[in-house]
């Protein structure tokens, strides 16, 4: 079973990191309400903290899993969850329509999901823990922007409208190395992996954050406009997954858009360079979390999931 450990390395080489803030969020709110929660680092571990025979699993009230760590060898079910259906629980972060996992079967609404964006299923999200100082934002605000995208493949295709966002603003990227659409293009810089504590100084600086079109639904939009700046939302040419007509529709709809989300067509130069010059003249903007990820919000969903309408008095939770 894949575990924090394995999505947090995977995100320093560039892959997603929403799975992370669902994950963390989770092991908070639960500990925070008093539950134990054992984390499982691979199969064997998992096996070792649920034995598929026996009854020492039934000490969980809870079983929570992804998309991927229900399954054994040949997509089929593990047996420590068979007959355990009634505790378990799936994270699938975009969402999926088929409640049966070949040869389990897990109702709709006990898949969660990191955003309201799924009929049918559960949605439980994650939490900022408190917004940065609005005036500490707004007196720390550059006239450059930050490129959102950990991953060189993210940047593919891209190369042009880079150069033309940097032509009117510094841009600042995650990447270690410059592409190589992108090597000696003046005005980009590459950092490399970024601490939490250092993505969020260079996000308090900036005045806006443009997106690539992937990764899909992030958290880096969100925590572009709880650091005070504008989002860069590029629409898709066509439905991505048969539902997301831009890279972050969520943000969009519940913001409406400018000055917080400006709409861009994907691959088109002008309209991003329309977009981060808007951000650029427009009065800094006050740091902003959306209501449903507040740690309020979130803990009533995780009271509503886990305690109220599932959970026993007193739990464990598996992952």
């Amino acid at each position: 079973m894949d575990s924090m450990t394995g999505y947090e390395a995977n995100a320093k080489r560039g892959g997603a990191s929403g799975e992370i803030a669902v994950r963390r969020s989770l092991t908070a709110g639960l500990a925070e309400r008093g539950r134990d929660v054992d984390v499982a680092t691979s199969d064997r571990e998992f096996d070792e903290l649920c034995p598929p025979r026996g009854r020492t699993c039934d000490k969980y009230d809870a079983l929570v899993l992804d998309a991927w760590t229900w399954a054994a060898p040949g997509w089929k079910a593990k047996l420590n969850l068979v007959g355990r259906e009634g505790r378990v629980f799936l994270l699938d972060f975009f969402g999926a329509e088929a409640p049966r996992r070949n040869g389990i079967a897990v109702p709709p609404d006990r898949i969660l999901t990191a955003y309201p964006t799924f009929p049918g299923n559960t949605f439980l999200g994650f939490f900022y823990d408190a917004p940065p100082a609005t005036t500490t934002v707004i007196n720390k605000k550059k006239l450059l922007g930050v490129v959102w995208g950990k991953d060189p493949k993210y940047y593919a295709g891209k190369e042009k409208v880079l150069r033309a966002v940097a032509r009117v603003a510094p841009l600042h990227s995650t990447l270690k190395t410059p592409p190589i659409g992108l090597v000696g293009v003046p005005n980009i810089t590459f950092h490399g992996h970024l601490t939490k504590e250092k993505w969020s100084a260079l996000l308090s600086e900036a005045k806006f954050v443009l997106g690539l079109g992937d990764p899909l639904l992030g958290p880096s939009a969100l925590d572009a406009v709880a650091h005070g700046s504008t989002y860069v939302d590029p629409d898709y040419p066509k439905l991505v997954k048969q539902r997301y007509g831009s890279q972050h529709p969520y943000l969009r709809q519940v913001l409406g858009g400018e000055p917080y989300v400006c709409a861009a067509k994907l691959d088109d130069p002008d309209s991003y360079v329309r977009c981060a010059t808007r951000a650029l003249q427009g009065p800094p903007l006050k740091s902003l979390i959306l209501p449903d990820f507040t740690k309020p919000a979130y803990m009533a969903r995780l009271d509503k999931i886990f305690f109220r309408d599932q959970l026993g008095p007193s739990t464990s939770g598996i992952r």
